[in-house]
């Protein structure tokens, strides 16, 4: 091999325009040499540039004199070359991907036959065919389960489900209750009665595991004196006045401040029953503390009111009264 690559070498340095320089350029390829090939190779097609156009021509001008057999002769020499060589193909369709999209599939087509003449056009069209229908199968069936996602249960009416959603805490809040003068005005005079004569008593140290370890001490809000303060809180925190702080508070004798936690509770309770239970509650608490003041031989401190008389009892059962109907119009809303 060596000696033909000199030989033809030698004929290139004394004829130029030799055709010689493909045969060499083939040799010093399959002698692991590209780069001297690529050189032969591109000096040659300088000086013979019209090598492979020369027969394109000739292959023109037949097909012109309708000699349909001397053209495929002719053709099928430069076809074969054509075929040798599948990656001119690959690179002429990437050429023109961006220009035309089309023309750019055709040669990806021709390239993929040249290079695997099994895989036939029936069998490549089928297989696209098969990839689309899987493709439309599977989304056809993720609209089908989103739509039955977002559809009622069978049998309820879309109205029914919006009725029977469960409300927000800011609906709850934003509904208002009409309430008279009079009625605010026993409900305030109650609570100043219940301040006086149960004293709020400070938690015991069994309570202290249940609070969270962040908080040192609790402080009680006011709902009617510091309802500002209350609508900055963020709603997302959580908060101590659950109805389990409530039980504890009546369980250690803070009857008040088990009140203010029920009352809340049931006003932002978010179905009847619990509301109801809420009022339950509250019903039991009131009859407890009412009890309690009743009782005979009961001491009360220094400018306290006592109400063991009748008069007393009879102004605190009208109190009881109004604040056991409002409770059952909130409890109703």
């Amino acid at each position: 091999m060596m000696e033909k690559i000199e030989w033809y070498q030698e004929v290139l340095k004394l004829d130029p325009d030799s055709k010689v320089f493909f045969p060499l350029a083939k040799l010093l390829r399959d002698s692991q040499q590209p780069d001297k090939a690529i050189e032969v190779l591109r000096a040659g097609l300088q000086h013979s540039s019209v090598f492979l156009e020369a027969r394109l021509l000739l292959i023109q001008i037949l097909f012109e004199q309708s000699r349909a057999g001397e053209c495929s002769e002719e053709l099928s020499t430069v076809t074969g070359l054509l075929e040798r060589y599948p990656a001119f193909w690959e690179v002429w369709a990437e050429s023109v991907s961006e220009k035309n999209r089309d023309l750019a599939l055709a040669i990806r087509l021709m390239a993929s036959t040249i290079r695997h003449p099994e895989h036939s056009l029936s069998l490549i069209l089928e297989s696209g065919l098969g990839i689309l229908q899987d493709v439309r199968r599977s989304f056809s069936s993720s609209q089908s389960i989103e739509a039955s996602d977002s559809e009622p249960p069978c049998g309820v009416s879309h109205e029914e489900t919006l009725c029977t959603a469960t409300p927000s805490a800011q609906e709850l809040s934003s509904c208002t209750v009409p309430v008279e003068e009079s009625s605010i005005a026993d409900a305030e005079l109650l609570e100043s009665m219940l301040e006086e004569s149960a004293p709020v008593q400070e938690h015991p140290s069994c309570v202290t595991p249940f609070l969270p370890n962040k908080a040192k001490s609790v402080h009680w809000v006011d709902p009617d004196e510091d309802s500002d303060l209350m609508a900055d809180e963020n709603p997302e925190e959580p908060t101590l006045r659950t109805r389990s702080m409530a039980d504890v508070l009546a369980e250690q004798g803070d009857i008040v401040g088990a009140l203010e936690i029920y009352q809340e509770l049931e006003a932002a309770a978010p179905t009847p029953e619990e509301a109801r239970e809420l009022h339950d509650s509250v019903a039991a608490l009131v009859s407890r503390m009412a009890g309690n003041s009743t009782e005979p031989g009961e001491q009360t401190e220094i400018g306290e009111p006592s109400y063991g008389d009748v008069g007393g009892q009879n102004q605190l059962m009208s109190l009881l009264e109004s604040l056991a109907d409002r409770l059952e119009a909130r409890a109703r809303v």
